[in-house]
C-alpha cells in the first residue's frame, strides 16, 4: 500500500504544484466557463504568487508526498493565508485555504485529509480558532468533502457580469 507524508512545501515543489493547479483549473472550466477564461500568462501569475506564500510569514504552502515513488512525487497541494478582517468583529483574523488539490488517481485515500490536518495545526498555531474556504457550489465532491470536516455556510458570495 501506498503512503503520503505532508511537508510545507520549497521552490522545488513549485513545478509539481503548477502541474496539480492546472488540473484544478480544469475541474473548475468544466463547472463554471469564468474558470476557462485565463489570461495568457496566468500560469506564470500563478507560480509567482505560489513563490510568494512559500517565502511568506502568514502564508503556507502544504505539498503531499507520495512515499516510495522514485524523489518523493507530489500529488497534492494546500495554499493557506491568515487573513485580517476591519477592526469591528471580535474575531478580526482567521485562517482561509486558498486553493487544495489531490491528482485524481490518488483521491480518496486520505491525502487531502492529511493535507487539511496540516494547514489546520498550522492555523491553530499561529492562533487561529476558524477557518474558511471557497468552494464552488457545484463542485459537489468538494462540498461534500468540507462539510463533512464541520465547515458550515456562512455567507454566498454572488456574482454578476456587468454590461
Amino acid at each position: 500500500m501506498t503512503g503520503y507524508r505532508v511537508v510545507v512545501a520549497g521552490d522545488a515543489h513549485v513545478p509539481a504544484i503548477l502541474g496539480l493547479w492546472a488540473q484544478l483549473i480544469d475541474h473548475h472550466a468544466a463547472l463554471d466557463p469564468f474558470y476557462a477564461r485565463l489570461r495568457d500568462d496566468a500560469t506564470v501569475n500563478f507560480e509567482s504568487f505560489v513563490r510568494e506564500l512559500i517565502a511568506g510569514e502568514y502564508t503556507r504552502v502544504l505539498v503531499a508526498i507520495e512515499d516510495g515513488a522514485a524523489g518523493g512525487r507530489v500529488v497534492g497541494y494546500n495554499l493557506g493565508r491568515i487573513v485580517e478582517y476591519p477592526p469591528i468583529f471580535e474575531e478580526r483574523v482567521c485562517g482561509e485555504i486558498l486553493d487544495m488539490h489531490v491528482a485524481p488517481e490518488h483521491r480518496r485515500r486520505g491525502v487531502a485529509t492529511m493535507l487539511l490536518e496540516r494547514m489546520m495545526e498550522w492555523f491553530r498555531g499561529m492562533g487561529m480558532s476558524r477557518a474558511e474556504v471557497n468552494v464552488h457550489p457545484l463542485n459537489t465532491d468538494g462540498q461534500a468533502f468540507w462539510r463533512g470536516r464541520g465547515f458550515t455556510d456562512r455567507m454566498n458570495r454572488l456574482y454578476r457580469t456587468l454590461e
